[in-house]
């Protein structure tokens, strides 16, 4: 099986790509993502990622957002304490990997090995210093493993209202909220193979 990674700048990625999310959102997390974004507005600047089969099948999506002025998403929607470390981290070269989604067809192995790889590979190209992001425990706990270093961000901001709603239902029992630099991750994710028994993963970004 073929797996590509690229960026969504077609019409149907951007589509499709959209649709899984809401799809995830719903399913998961019992979020409306119309609902979600009217309560966030705020655009971030994204560069939206696709990851299909040989068969031209989504397999999963994933977002890389740069945050707007200083402000992350990961601070904006669940209030990580992220500018607070400002002096220690390179948060001015940083972007955001986020809104992670599988279809329930995709094996989650594969998909996470391609996202792994993307993120590597587009961090690596782009000159960033680290990533951002919030995550579900197991994921943490694999990135953890892994060995990849991260530096978590304990303290989140109190929200109110629909807001805090919503942000329940996403973190459920828990979440992390994580930096890692661009160094880290390359050490941690050069191990993961790009090929494998019955498998090829391509990054075109």
């Amino acid at each position: 099986m073929d797996i590509t990674v690229s960026r969504a700048t077609s019409v149907e990625d951007q589509r499709d790509a959209r649709y899984l999310l809401k799809t995830v959102y719903k399913d998961e997390f019992g979020i409306n993502f119309d609902e979600f974004k009217s309560v966030f507005p705020l655009d971030f600047n994204t560069i939206l990622l696709v990851i299909r089969n040989e068969e031209n099948q989504l397999l999963g999506t994933a977002s890389i957002m740069e945050p707007v002025g200083k402000l992350f998403p990961t601070e904006y929607i669940f209030g990580a304490n992220v500018q607070k470390f400002e002096q220690v981290l390179p948060l001015a070269g940083a972007v955001e990997i986020g809104r992670l989604a599988k279809s329930k067809d995709a094996k989650a192995g594969i998909v996470t090995k391609a996202i792994m790889l993307a993120t590597m590979d587009y961090l690596t190209m782009s000159n960033f210093q680290g990533w951002v992001s919030t995550v579900k425990s197991p994921l943490y706990r694999l990135l953890r493993s892994m060995g990849l270093e991260m530096f978590t961000f304990d303290e989140f901001a109190q929200k109110e209202g629909v807001e805090a709603e919503i942000v329940a239902r996403y973190k459920g029992d828990h979440i992390e909220s994580f930096f890692a630099s661009t160094q880290d991750t390359v050490t941690a994710f050069r191990k993961i193979e790009r090929s494998g028994p019955g498998y090829q993963i391509n990054i075109l970004l």
